[in-house]
């Protein structure tokens, strides 16, 4: 048993994907509890079917974040406030932040591909043909998830997909080191020649544009 006898906890499951019955299975009774031993678990996840496989009470659904609540997280990540055509911009972005639909996975991922962009971009970025992804009579909300995320990428500079792209060679759930996959950046060409910045602190650069995109994430190991 993983949990020891006498023992009391409160584990965290945070973002469970895994959907094979048998590997639920496998980490339910990990879980069980030994004689005398008082464990809480909570479990987070994204898909309905998981929560309801893996729960022993009624799961609970939050609600998505409101319109105002996705552009507050837009606006901060854009940095609008410190723009002289924020006036302007207003408008667009709220009808982007409509459009992601209470994800703030979305929110957060626009918010920051749009910090440098022009009063021009914004607005194509409103009226992108891959917000259709969105109506589909599926209405869950990974398709706004998918939309913005897509949308982010198109607007990433070519040096910046070259190295997010790369990531596709490691499989699904893999923990990437940091320093391993520079190396690996450098060794590849994908870094492009700078004089003020070295191959290493634009390899950190990248990454960091890359987690605030929410295209890689911190592990928690």
């Amino acid at each position: 048993e993983l949990l020891a006898e006498k023992k009391n906890a409160l584990i965290i499951l945070d973002d469970l994907w895994e959907k094979r019955p048998s590997q639920l299975e496998e980490l339910k009774s990990m879980l069980k509890q030994s004689k005398g031993c008082k464990v809480m678990v909570v479990v987070t996840t994204r898909d309905e079917g998981i929560a309801n496989e893996i729960s022993t009470v009624q799961p609970y659904k939050l609600p998505q974040l409101s319109d105002e609540m996705c552009w507050e997280i837009m606006s901060q990540k854009s940095k609008f406030e410190t723009r002289d055509d924020k006036e302007r911009l207003e408008p667009i972005g709220r009808d982007i932040a409509k459009k992601c639909k209470g994800v703030a996975l979305a929110a957060q991922s626009l918010g920051h591909i749009l910090r440098s962009k022009s009063y021009g971009e914004w607005n194509s970025v409103r009226t992108n043909h891959i917000w259709n992804l969105s109506t589909s009579t599926d209405a869950s909300s990974s398709h706004e998830v998918l939309g913005s995320l897509l949308l982010s990428y198109n607007l990433m500079p070519p040096y910046l997909k070259s190295c997010f792209a790369y990531c596709a060679i490691f499989p699904k759930g893999h923990i990437m080191i940091k320093d391993e996959l520079i190396h690996q950046w450098i060794a590849l060409g994908f870094m492009e020649p700078s004089s003020i910045f070295s191959y290493w602190q634009l390899g950190e650069s990248y990454i960091m544009q890359l987690l605030e995109m929410s295209f890689l994430q911190h592990s928690k190991v």
